[in-house]
C-alpha cells in the first residue's frame, strides 16, 4: 500500500489505482500496463499466467530477470501551515522468474517480484507527520508457483499461487491529548511518535487465467487476482511527548497489529499480431479493474500498551476506497534484431478527495511507457521506462483524522489532511529473457 506488505498500503506514497501501480515488471512497464493477452514469457506468472503455456513443449524453458528503479517525488502543501517534500529519493524493484515445459501441453512455473509502490521520507516534524513520517523500510515481496496447460490448439488456461511476504517499518505521529481534554490542534507538546514493525510472511493469494487465439492474429486474454489479507502481529514503539502532563509516566508493552486488505482484480485484453519478412508488430488494449472498495481502513490494534496507567485504544486511518479502472494501449515493432515498445494509459483514482494524505496520494493520473533494445535467437536484451503523471490533489472536506489512542471515543476528531498534493512516479529499468 509499505505490517505488511504492504503496507503498501501504507508504503505507497503516490501511486495508482490506489497503492500500487498497474503495471507488473519491465515489460508492461515499456507497454503501459498493456500486457495481458500478449503475455508469453516467464513474466505471464503475474500478468496472465494462461501466457506460460506458450512455452510448452518437452523440456522447453523460459527465463527472465528484470530490475527496476521508482522514482517519486510528492509534494504536499497544508494550509496556511508550509510544505512537505518526500526526501526519499525512490526505491528498487524486480521480477525473477522461470517456465519448464513438461510434456507436450502442460507447463510449471514460479519466481518472485516486488510490488510497484513507492515509498516516503518527511520530516518527522513537518506538516504532513500526523499521516506518516517514514516508511522508507518497508519491503513487499510476492512470491508466486503456477501451472498452464494447453487446452486446444487455440485454448490456453492457467493458474497460480501466491503469498505475499512483507516488512513493515513504518512512523508516524498521534497525538497523545488525554481524555476529553481540549488540547490546541497540531500542538507539539502533545506529539506522540509511533514506530511500527511488522514482518508478515503467510498472506496466500492466487490468480487464474485465460488465452483464446480467436484468429491467427487475434488472442483474447483475461486473468482474475485474488484478495490478499495483510494481519499480522508487530511491535509498536511509543514515545512519551513533551507535555510536563507526561513527566515520570513509563511506557508499557510494544505488541500491536496492523489489518488491511490488498483488493482483488480483474485484468483482459486483446493483441493484434502482423508478421512480415520484414518486421512484426504486436499491438494490445488491455484494461486493469482493481476493487479497491475491500480497502476501506487500516486499522492499528495495540495489546497491552499504556503510557503510565492509560492504555493506548485501537486506532483507525480511514481510507474508504472505491473501484479503480485503468485502461491501456501498448505494442512494440520488431524490426530484424530490434525491438521498440510504447505505451499509454489512464488510470482513475481508488482514493476519494476526501482521505487522500501523505500516507497515499492517488488521483486520476496518466500512464506513458517506452522501451526496446535487442531481440533474437530466444533473447531479449532491452531497457523500458514508464511514467505516471498524477493530477493534483486539494483537499477541501479532510475526513482522515489524527490518531488519538489515548482519546475519549466521544471527543470530536481532528482532521489532519487538508491541503494540496502533488505526485508523479519516474521507472526505469533493465530487462533480460531467455527461450531455449
Amino acid at each position: 500500500m509499505r505490517t505488511a506488505v504492504a503496507l503498501i498500503a501504507l508504503a505507497t506514497s503516490a501511486d495508482a489505482g490506489g497503492l500500487t501501480l498497474p503495471t507488473r515488471g519491465m515489460h508492461s512497464t515499456e507497454r503501459a500496463g498493456a500486457l495481458v493477452a500478449g503475455a508469453d514469457d516467464a513474466d505471464a506468472l503475474f500478468l496472465d499466467p494462461a501466457g506460460l503455456a506458450r512455452v510448452a513443449g518437452d523440456g522447453q524453458r523460459s527465463l527472465l530477470f528484470d530490475v527496476g528503479y521508482l522514482y517519486e517525488p510528492e509534494q504536499f502543501t497544508a494550509p496556511s501551515a508550509g510544505t512537505a517534500n518526500n526526501q526519499q529519493p525512490g526505491t528498487a524493484q524486480f521480477t525473477v522468474a522461470g517456465a519448464l515445459g513438461i510434456g507436450d501441453r502442460l507447463v510449471i512455473a514460479g519466481g518472485v517480484t516486488t510490488l510497484s509502490a513507492g515509498v516516503h521520507h518527511f520530516d518527522n516534524t513537518g506538516v504532513q507527520r500526523f499521516a506518516s513520517t517514514d516508511v522508507a523500510g518497508t519491503q513487499y515481496v510476492t512470491v508466486a508457483v503456477g501451472a498452464a496447460y494447453v487446452m486446444a490448439p487455440r485454448l490456453r488456461v492457467g493458474a497460480t499461487l501466491q503469498d505475499t511476504v512483507s516488512m513493515l517499518d513504518w512512523s508516524l505521529v498521534a497525538s497523545a491529548c488525554p481524555g476529553t481534554t481540549t488540547c490546541a490542534a497540531g500542538d507539539a507538546n502533545y506529539d506522540l511518535p509511533l514506530h511500527l514493525t511488522q514482518n508478515d510472511y503467510i498472506a496466500p493469494s492466487g490468480s487464474i487465467g485465460v488465452q483464446y487465439d480467436a484468429l491467427a492474429e487475434l488472442t483474447l486474454g483475461a486473468t482474475v487476482q485474488a484478495p490478499t489479507k495483510i494481519s499480522s502481529q508487530g511491535t509498536l514503539i511509543v514515545t512519551p511527548p513533551a507535555s510536563p502532563t507526561f513527566t515520570g509516566m513509563p511506557v508499557t508493552g510494544t505488541n500491536a497489529t496492523t489489518s488491511f486488505w490488498l483488493p482483488p482484480s480483474v485484468r483482459a485484453g486483446v493483441e493484434w499480431r502482423h508478421h512480415t519478412d520484414s518486421f512484426s508488430l504486436r499491438v494490445e488494449a488491455a484494461v486493469d479493474v482493481e476493487l479497491w472498495g475491500i480497502h476501506d481502513a487500516i486499522t492499528i490494534a495495540p495489546d497491552g500498551i499504556a503510557i503510565g496507567a492509560m492504555p493506548l485504544k485501537p486506532m483507525e486511518i480511514a481510507r474508504d476506497y472505491h473501484t479503480s479502472v485503468a485502461p491501456s494501449l501498448g505494442g512494440e515493432l520488431h524490426i530484424g534484431e530490434v525491438r521498440i515498445a510504447a505505451g499509454i494509459g489512464y488510470e482513475t483514482s481508488a482514493a476519494p478527495t476526501n482521505t487522500v494524505s501523505t500516507l497515499t496520494i492517488d488521483a486520476p493520473k496518466w500512464l506513458f511507457g517506452l522501451g526496446g533494445g535487442y531481440s533474437a535467437d530466444g533473447w531479449d536484451l532491452g531497457v523500458a521506462a514508464g511514467l505516471a503523471q498524477l493530477s493534483k490533489v486539494t483537499v477541501d472536506a479532510p475526513a482522515v483524522s489524527v490518531l488519538a489512542p489515548l482519546r475519549d471515543s466521544s471527543a470530536p476528531p481532528t482532521y489532519i489532511n487538508a491541503g494540496t498534493y502533488g505526485a508523479y512516479d519516474l521507472t526505469v529499468g533493465l530487462r533480460g529473457s531467455r527461450r531455449f
